[in-house]
């Protein structure tokens, strides 16, 4: 056990990192930050996110992290595809100021590329705006 609070028949990742914030499945899960339109200042709202982030990356030295940028549609591509680097840069010193190293972390724009909703209403298109994290072993 791992000490998820999963059961091991239905931990689906077995080596969590002490302290994650895990799903039904005994995964690490973290909601992506989102942004406003055309912006790339993250909301206080992520608080708590970040705390927890940033307190279980603090205690699994070994683990690093993708930040992963994302756009809507709306405007040209190349300017959408700038944004998301500019979006998943944001988050990124935000944690390196809360004292996580920067070897650790990387940035990936996908611009308007990767929706998780359509881009056709503005619901989908806020949901769209995001920055994810892909955690890896180094």
């Amino acid at each position: 056990s791992d000490g998820d609070g999963v059961d091991n028949a239905n931990d689906k990742c077995e080596n969590t990192p002490a302290g994650a914030k895990v799903n039904s499945q005994g995964c690490w899960s973290y909601n992506s930050v989102d942004f406003g339109f055309d912006s790339t200042t993250i909301s206080e709202a992520y608080a708590p996110l970040f705390d927890n982030a940033i307190s279980t990356l603090k205690r699994n030295s070994g683990l690093n992290v993708q930040l992963e940028g994302h756009t809507d549609s709306t405007g040209p591509e190349a300017y959408n595809q700038g944004l998301s680097e500019r979006r998943a840069q944001a988050v990124k010193n935000h944690l390196i100021e809360n004292g996580i190293a920067a070897s650790r972390l990387t940035v990936k724009g996908f611009g308007e590329a990767d929706p998780i909703a359509s881009n056709d209403t503005a619901e989908g298109r806020a949901e769209n705006r995001r920055v994810g994290f892909s955690i890896t072993a180094r």
